[in-house]
Formats: C-alpha cells, sequence, structure tokens
C-alpha cells in the first residue's frame, strides 16, 4: 500500500506542476504566438468517444466526450452514452484505403467487419491497418 501511496503522490504532484506551472507558461507564450494555432490545422471537426465507463450501466464516463463542429466550442455537443443517437448514426468506419476486405461502404463500428486483407503499400489505394 505505500508503494502505491507514493505513485500517487508523485501523480499529484505532476498535475500540480501541469497546473500551475506548464499550462500558465503555454498560455503566456501562446498568446505571443496566437496566429501559430492556424500552422497545420487540418480537419476542424473534433469526435471525442464515450470511454472508461464508471458505472454498469454505462451512462457515466471517466472522459468527457462530445462533438465540436468547425472549431467552434459554442457548437459544443455532448456524448453521454454509448447509445446516443448522434453517437450512432454519426459514426463510421470505411475501409476503402485500409487492408481489410470490404467494400459496403462506411459502416457503424458495432456493424463494421474487420478481415484482414494485404496488400503492398500503394499511394492511391490500401495503404494503412487504420479504419
Amino acid at each position: 500500500m505505500e508503494r502505491l501511496y507514493h505513485i500517487k503522490t508523485i501523480i499529484d504532484e505532476i498535475g500540480d506542476f501541469i497546473n500551475n506551472a506548464y499550462l500558465v507558461d503555454v498560455a503566456a507564450i501562446g498568446a505571443f504566438y496566437s496566429d501559430w494555432t492556424q500552422y497545420g490545422a487540418g480537419v476542424t471537426n473534433y469526435l471525442s468517444v464515450p470511454d472508461m465507463p464508471i458505472d454498469t450501466k454505462s451512462t457515466q464516463f471517466s472522459l468527457p466526450c462530445g462533438f465540436i463542429q468547425n472549431a467552434d466550442l459554442n457548437t459544443f455537443k455532448p456524448i453521454n452514452s454509448y447509445q446516443d443517437a448522434y453517437f450512432e448514426k454519426g459514426v463510421a468506419e470505411g475501409v476503402k484505403h485500409s487492408w481489410y476486405k470490404g467494400g459496403k461502404g462506411a459502416l457503424h463500428p458495432y456493424e463494421g467487419e474487420t478481415i484482414p486483407e494485404y496488400t503492398d503499400f500503394q499511394e492511391d489505394g490500401k495503404y494503412s491497418w487504420v479504419k
């Protein structure tokens, strides 16, 4: 138990450092380079799915989840469960460029197929194991 408490103490110290020193420095320095936030920007929609349930019915999660459209925090839509209609209808996996059999278009993860079909790297074809 003593070792676990020691690890918890270290994690708490790291959290304190991040909140009280690191984030303050990032904000202060970042203010001088606000135009840099556009460099490397790609897709501006962000989806976070529910993960790490903390109850037996999977209605509460350790990691917050939701959707932000066009990098506008005012559009935030929370996703509160795996059964959320927005989550079920809005998430799909496609295998067009990945090394899996398929071709029925993008499918919801619960309905998707994962049948490996490795080919060599093809820049305009299949090039990844990621769906």
